[in-house]
Formats: structure tokens, sequence, C-alpha cells
């Protein structure tokens, strides 16, 4: 066998494909330029994907309009019916908050189960407005697992189409009491919840005896002032932030991990 032959390449063409899905975007255009047995192999990868990773690797190292123009050329060459995943690190940056919600809007009509829209990227630019989640996210009713960074909820929300959501993160959200009600009302298979920099919330209250939830991480929620859980079926609770003035667990009897950090500095 010569010493530079090349092993990989001379795999079957489906065995390539294979492996290019299991790489990230990114990464698998670059063996474009391998050889001429990998040349577009990519693009059916693209295609075929059921789950499609837009994150910092790329956000990372374009600017923002080449970004836009990347993602909407992955999104025409894709042409799999569902997807399964679908993730995405950006910023509107004020300019383009109606690309982001064609994105979504995108996911949401390939049946997406597990969404993940971190704009958290440029964070703390100057002047920059936060983003709100287009309409179009709560007739989903495919999602399991909901990941969302500076994103912020429109007015009126109904949250009965998240029957069979799973897992919920919210990081930077306008999120309230009321809506957080709504959504333990309304998501009864929900397992795992974290709120984090969520300041618009003064209570956190989980009292809803039939729930599900096992695992809860409260972290820098700044403006809360009464914590109160009852929850049986709850297995871990992690907490970081300021000292609650009212503090009530009920009814813990499956908790095995407790987690509570008081920031001092808080306000």
């Amino acid at each position: 066998m010569g010493r530079g032959e090349d092993r990989i390449s001379n795999l079957p063409e489906s065995v390539l494909q294979s492996i290019l899905t299991m790489m990230p975007l990114k990464s698998a255009i670059r063996t474009d330029v391998l050889s001429k047995k990998w040349r577009n192999l990519w693009k059916y990868s693209l295609s075929t994907a059921t789950a499609l990773n837009f994150g910092d690797d790329l956000a990372n190292n374009l600017s923002a309009t080449d970004f836009v123009k990347t993602v909407n050329r992955y999104l025409s060459l894709h042409a799999c019916k569902k997807l399964e995943r679908f993730h995405l690190f950006f910023s509107p940056f004020d300019f383009f908050a109606s690309d982001i919600e064609r994105w979504i809007s995108y996911a949401i009509g390939k049946g997406v189960r597990y969404l993940d829209v971190d704009l958290s990227q440029g964070e703390f630019s100057h002047g920059r407005s936060p983003f709100e989640l287009p309409s179009s996210l709560f007739d989903c009713d495919t999602l399991i697992d909901l990941s969302l960074c500076c994103c912020n909820f429109k007015t009126p929300l109904n949250f009965s189409n998240f029957g069979g959501l799973q897992s919920l993160s919210l990081s930077h959200s306008n999120i309230s009491e009321e809506m957080l009600q709504s959504i333990l009302t309304e998501c009864s298979l929900l397992e795992s919840l974290s709120l984090r920099s969520c300041q618009q919330l003064g209570a956190i209250s989980i009292m809803v005896p039939n729930l599900k939830l096992k695992r809860l991480i409260i972290r820098d929620c700044q403006s809360v002032d009464l914590l109160e859980i009852n929850a049986p079926k709850l297995q871990s609770i992690h907490y970081f932030g300021r000292l609650c003035i009212q503090t009530k667990f009920l009814n813990m009897s499956s908790l095995k991990n407790l987690s509570i950090r008081f920031n001092t500095g808080g306000t």
C-alpha cells in the first residue's frame, strides 16, 4: 500500500455521504477541494440532512451579511421533508430580524423537534433591539426540545401547541410570571426547565401538581423575590441568584441533587 494512498476517498460514495452528515457543515463544505470524488458530495449531504447547525464556527468567521447569504443559500439547497434539529447562533444586528423569522418558520414547516435559537452574538452591541419571536413558532406542535437565548415573547401568547415539549431553556428572555404559569400548565410533559438571566421574573412559582418536571435550573434571575416549588418528581435543582425574600419547597420526595448559591452582590 502506498504511503500517500487516500483510503477514505476509496470508500463507497454512500459511506462518504454518511461521513459528511456527521461533520459540521463548514467542515463538510471544505471537503469539496479534496478530490473529484468529494466534489459536490456536501451538497447531497446538505440536501438530505435532518439536522442543520448554523453555529458559532460559521457565525464567528463571517460578516453578518455573508452569514445571512450563506444560510439562505444552504436552505435553498436543503430538500429533506423533515428536520429533526435546527441550531442557529447569530444576532439580528437590527437589520436581519426578518431573515431570522423566515429561518425559524422554515424549521417549523419541516416539523422540527429540537430547536435552538441563540442570538447572543453581539449581545451587548450598542443600540441593539431585542428580537421578538414570530407568532409562527407557537403553531409548532412537533417540538420536544426548545432553547431560546436573547429572544423576546410577544403577547398574547398561546402555548397550547407545546403539549409535547419535554425540555425548555430560556436565557435573556422577557418571560413574565404569567407566561411561566401558562407554560407550566400547557406543557404537561415538561421534564427539564432552565431560566437564565430572565430579569422580568419577580416570582417563580412551580406549583402544578401533575407536572413531570425532573430538572430545574434558575440562574441570575436577579428580580426574583419569591421562589416556591411543589414538584414531587423533581430530581435536580440548581439555583444561583439573589437571596429570595420568600422561599418555599414542598413535596420534594424525589430530589437527589440540590445546589443553591446566593449572589450577595445582586440587587
